[in-house]
């Protein structure tokens, strides 16, 4: 069994590797990295069975670097290393499909061995139940011929299922499948599973059935990363490919859906309503807006072509992801060439953009670095007494502190806080402090006075007074709304 670890700190590196070469003659380290970067590019060289790897690194974490790994090779198992301090990463790690997690400062040898032991059997199992259902490469020039020599007549009905990080048993899948057609067949292309089933004669099933199929086998398999492409149709021989291609196309609309889990061509064909023309107009439009630097608009525009991408024909579904991944990528570097200091570099070239919500989170920090790159230095002077005013609203807080603090005359801060804000300095913290004070008496059992010195104000009298001036009504009225 091939090994691979991956952590930043050659210690644990090498008591890794040491240890695993003692454990058994079977258990082979194929390489020691300290970065994801590097361990990425020697997988593609030679693939492990097993990895095990750090959360935090530099770049590219652990699991970035794991779900990048089993969307192309979903047979490699993962264990992940952490800390005290990783746990909620630990358990996101094991939802995307580790094996295990360790603490560094308390594995042991013999939790290594067992945790081997354990990829190692069911290693063994997947190659005994797959052994005769082994899932060829085929691509769209060797079609016809496969397709002949599975037996499959000049007219025929046929479904197909499209599977991204299918890693369970391939022979349970074909038996769950020959429930409802006569014969069934797997096979790999691009990376993705295929499940092609078909009678040579008899009734279509409908996607319903194929549906409840594939909620089966995602239950079954309990990988909350399963996701299912569904397509259906009439066809021969020739046209079944046309079919596949459906489901791929189906399948890759999780992109812009990554929780459906279950995507039916037929459902995503009627929702579909634009053309790839459109998102490339859309798209013209944001660079439109990137040229001018209205930053308000820029964002607008964004998130408006982002919108629109996900509403592509499914055909087409290829061609608006890759225009929304360009457009994050020229943001990004739009975004680092105007303010290299406040970027934390996020190397895009080795990062998986899966998802639409992935792309919209940094376009729109690619576009606040840009904005306070370009924004004056008074400016950034208010907008950073509204984040200190944010985070220290409890405390005593004057208008000439925080002139003081900006380096700036109270007459001129003053001036510049209302052409920012649209409210004066006074007005704003007083606003700021009585809404989070809402939220005390709404969602807590906090008394009155207590809530006003949580929100700094040192007298409750007071406090109530400015509350049913600010609201309409008492802090006690809005208690007993609660």
């Amino acid at each position: 069994m091939k090994i691979m670890v991956v952590d930043d700190e050659a210690p644990i590196r090498r008591w890794f590797s040491s240890t695993i070469q003692k454990l058994s003659d079977e258990y082979q380290v194929t390489g020691s990295y300290a970065l994801a970067k590097e361990a990425l590019a020697a997988i593609q060289e030679d693939i492990p069975d097993v990895v095990i790897t750090d959360i935090r690194m530099p770049g590219m974490d652990g699991i970035e670097l794991m779900k990048y790994v089993r969307q192309r090779w979903p047979e490699i198992e993962f264990v992940i290393l952490t800390n005290y301090a990783e746990f909620s990463y630990a358990k996101q790690a094991v939802a995307y499909g580790a094996v295990q997690y360790f603490l560094k400062s308390e594995v042991s040898e013999s939790e290594i061995r067992d945790v081997l032991h354990k990829i190692s059997t069911g290693m063994e199992y997947k190659k005994q139940g797959n052994r005769a259902y082994l899932a060829p490469e085929v691509n769209e020039r060797d079609w016809q011929q496969t397709a002949k020599g599975w037996g499959m007549e000049r007219d025929a009905i046929c479904a197909v299922f499209a599977f991204r990080n299918f890693g369970g048993n391939i022979r349970q899948l074909l038996d769950q499948a020959s429930a409802l057609y006569e014969n069934a067949r797997t096979f790999r292309n691009q990376g993705i599973l295929f499940l092609f089933m078909w009678n040579n004669q008899g009734s279509m099933i409908g996607y319903g059935r194929m549906t409840e199929l594939a909620a089966c086998v995602r239950e079954k398999e309990k990988q909350s990363d399963l996701s299912v492409g569904i397509a259906i149709g009439p066809g021969n021989i020739q046209s079944a490919w046309q079919v596949i291609k459906q489901a791929k196309h189906a399948l890759a609309y999780r992109f812009f859906k990554p929780d459906a889990g279950v995507y039916r061509y037929d459902q995503l064909k009627r929702q579909g309503t634009c053309r790839i023309e459109e998102i490339r107009k859309e798209y013209r439009g944001v660079l439109e807006c990137m040229a001018c630097w209205s930053y308000r608009k820029l964002r607008e525009k964004t998130d408006l072509f982002l919108k629109k991408a996900g509403l592509i024909q499914p055909d087409e579904i290829e061609g608006s992801i890759d225009i929304c991944k360009r457009l994050t990528l020229l943001l990004e570097e739009k975004g680092f060439q105007k303010n290299p200091d406040n970027s934390a570099q996020v190397d895009l070239s080795t990062r998986e953009l899966d998802d639409i919500g992935e792309c919209r989170q940094l376009c729109m920090d690619f576009i606040a670095l840009m904005e306070e790159a370009d924004a004056p230095s008074n400016i950034k002077a208010v907008r950073e007494a509204v984040r200190y005013i944010q985070d220290h609203y409890r405390e005593d807080i004057s208008l000439s502190d925080m002139a003081k603090l900006s380096c700036l005359s109270p007459e001129y801060f003053c001036r510049l806080f209302k052409e920012e804000t649209k409210e004066t300095f006074g007005v704003y913290l007083m606003s700021y402090r009585l809404k989070r004070a809402r939220e005390l008496l709404r969602t807590t059992d906090m008394k009155i006075n207590a809530v006003a010195a949580q929100v700094g104000y040192s007298t409750a009298g007071y406090f109530s007074k400015i509350y049913k001036k600010y609201f309409g009504i008492t802090p006690e009225q809005e208690k007993i709304k609660k």
